[in-house]
């Protein structure tokens, strides 16, 4: 399980953000906690992560980075 915190530190981390996050009053239907489990993907798909979440979200942002150059 991921925070949306823990997610925005990490982008923000890589963007070279220094700032800190701004968070707004909920809205409804915002989902208030959620947690994927890839265990089903395991035994039916023979499937595991190969990237951390960390990872994933720095390549995300470099390739946004390229993009923009």
């Amino acid at each position: 399980e991921t925070s949306t915190n823990r997610i925005f530190e990490v982008i923000a981390e890589h963007c070279g953000h220094t700032g800190p996050a701004t968070h707004g009053d909920a809205r409804p239907g915002d989902i208030h906690r959620i947690s994927l489990d890839s265990t089903r993907a395991k035994i039916e798909l023979d499937w595991t992560p190969e990237v951390s979440l960390e990872d994933g979200l720095k390549t995300t942002v470099y390739w946004f980075k390229q993009q923009t150059d």
